[in-house]
């Protein structure tokens, strides 16, 4: 049983990193296509920060922490509750 197993397990990671030989040659492959252009509209889309459901929009000075120990105070009423 445990062979049987210990081989499954095998072929299960020989699967992966043959897929991962294949996705870096696609990407190779795609990066090399790609244009001056391209490349600098990827990176200046890189270069903005994500929104996050934990920043406020009405105060960017804040650096959140207070926000967060609102949320932690509110996790710990509903959990104290329950």
């Amino acid at each position: 049983m445990k062979t049987n197993v210990d081989s499954r397990a095998r072929e299960y990671v020989r699967g992966w990193k043959q897929t991962g030989r294949i996705l870096e040659e696609l990407k190779r492959a795609e990066l090399s296509k790609m244009t001056e252009a391209e490349a600098a509209k990827i990176f200046t889309e890189l270069d903005y920060p994500l929104p996050s459901p934990w920043h406020s929009e009405s105060k960017p000075e804040d650096n959140g922490l207070v926000e967060q120990q609102r949320w932690f105070m509110k996790a710990h009423a509903h959990r104290s509750c329950s």
